[in-house]
C-alpha cells in the first residue's frame, strides 16, 4: 500500500555431546539471528500460528488463512485505526517523515502492498494510531514472536541511520512494552532502546523476528514488561529515524490542505515495512533431544553459528542447546 495526499497528513536424531566452549564461541554470530534475510517467496505460514496482527499486506492475510486470532490490522479506508506522518511542532504544516512513491516497488511477497517512508530531517517519525477503535493486543502471550518485515533502500552511506520500534501504548511505553533498536548491537542498551541486530543495507527485505519471552527476559539483556490486557486508544506502534541523513524534496501546500505535497528529489535514508504481527510456532520442530530425559531445546544452530528455526530444519547436523549443554544432532 503507498500512501495518498490525504493519509500523508494522518499519521529421528542421533545425538552427542559438543563441548560448552564451542557454543561460547558462536554466541556472539547466534545472537545476530533475530533479524535474517526474507526467504524467497515470503513469510512461512505452514508451520506458524495464532497470529496477532498490527499490519498485513494482502498476501500475508491470505496465508495466514483463517489462523489470525486478533485482527488490528491497518484498514484501507483507516476508519478503524490510522498510519501518520508526523508534523514539526513549530510548523505543523510541514511533514517529519514522508511517503516515498516507488511505481515498480514490491515487497517480500513479489505485491506492492507496502509502508514506505524517509525522514525530512536526522529524526522524523511516525505511527500507528486508534481511530474509530481502540487496538486490542489481549491474545499477545509470552510464547509468541514478534515479526516485522523490512527493507532499508536509501542511498545514505551503509549502516549510519538506527530505526526505532515502540511496540505498546505510547503514553505508558517506558513501563508497558517493548523499545527496540535496529542497526545497533543484540542486547545492548542505547537510552531506553535496546538492539536487535543489523538489517542489511542492499535494498532487499528482511525479516526481524525475536521471541516475547527473550523481551521480558532479564538475564537475556533485554527485561521488557508488558500488560497488553486493556484496550490501547493511542498510538501502539511508533518509528523513529536515528542519526538518519534527511532527503530532499519539492513541496507545496494546495489549497485547503493541511500539510504540504513533497516530491523527493534526492533520496537518503529510506525505510519499507512489509508486516508487523505476533504469532506462535508450529511444534513440529525439535523439541526434545531425547525422549527419555527432559531437555527442552532453547535454541538452534546450524555448523555456522546461525539460529535455526525449530520448525522447518532441513537435513544436516545441528548444534542444540538445552539446560544439560550443547549437543549435535543429525537430522535426516
Amino acid at each position: 500500500m503507498i500512501l495518498n495526499k490525504q493519509l500523508m497528513k494522518l499519521f529421528t536424531f542421533r545425538t552427542a555431546f559438543v563441548s560448552t566452549a564451542l557454543f561460547a564461541s558462536m554466541a556472539a554470530s547466534a545472537q545476530s539471528a533475530y533479524i535474517k534475510e526474507a526467504p524467497a517467496g515470503g513469510f512461512d505460514f505452514k508451520s506458524t500460528k495464532d497470529f496477532v496482527v498490527l499490519y498485513a499486506p494482502n498476501a500475508a492475510v491470505q496465508g495466514m488463512a483463517g489462523k489470525i486470532v486478533s485482527d488490528q490490522n491497518l484498514d484501507p479506508d483507516m476508519k478503524k485505526n490510522q498510519f501518520y506522518y508526523w508534523t514539526h511542532d513549530w510548523a505543523t504544516t510541514e511533514l517529519q517523515l514522508c511517503n516515498v512513491e516507488e511505481p515498480n516497488g514490491k515487497n517480500s511477497y513479489g505485491e506492492s502492498d507496502y509502508l514506505n517512508m524517509t525522514p525530512l530531517d536526522t529524526w522524523g517519525g511516525g505511527g500507528f494510531a486508534a481511530k474509530g477503535q481502540a487496538y486490542d493486543l489481549s491474545k499477545v502471550t509470552d510464547d509468541m514472536i514478534l515479526h516485522i518485515g523490512l527493507r532499508d533502500f536509501g542511498e545514505e552511506a551503509a549502516g549510519k541511520t538506527k530505526y526505532l520500534f515502540r511496540v505498546g501504548p505510547l503514553a505508558k511505553i517506558a513501563s508497558n512494552g517493548f523499545q527496540l533498536e535496529v542497526n545497533q548491537p543484540a542486547g545492548t542498551a542505547d537510552g531506553d532502546y535496546v538492539g536487535v541486530g543489523n538489517v542489511g543495507h542492499d535494498k532487499k527485505w528482511y525479516y526481524l523476528d525475536i521471541p516475547v519471552r527473550d523481551l521480558i527476559d532479564e538475564d537475556g539483556n533485554f527485561g521488557f514488561v508488558y500488560d497488553f490486557s486493556q484496550p490501547v486508544n493511542d498510538h501502539i506502534f511508533t518509528i523513529t529515524f536515528k542519526d538518519a541523513t534527511a532527503s530532499t524534496a519539492t513541496n507545496v501546500l494546495e489549497p485547503g490542505a493541511d500539510v504540504r505535497t513533497y516530491t523527493i528529489t534526492k533520496l537518503n535514508t529510506a525505510l519499507s515495512l512489509d508486516g508487523i504481527w505476533f504469532y506462535k510456532k508450529e511444534s513440529n520442530g525439535i523439541t526434545n533431544v531425547d525422549k527419555n530425559t527432559d531437555e527442552t531445546v532453547e535454541a538452534i544452530y546450524d555448523l555456522n553459528g546461525r539460529q535455526m528455526a525449530n520448525n522447518n530444519l532441513q537435513r544436516g547436523i545441528y548444534l542444540v542447546k538445552t539446560a544439560n549443554g550443547v549437543r549435535k544432532v543429525t537430522v535426516k
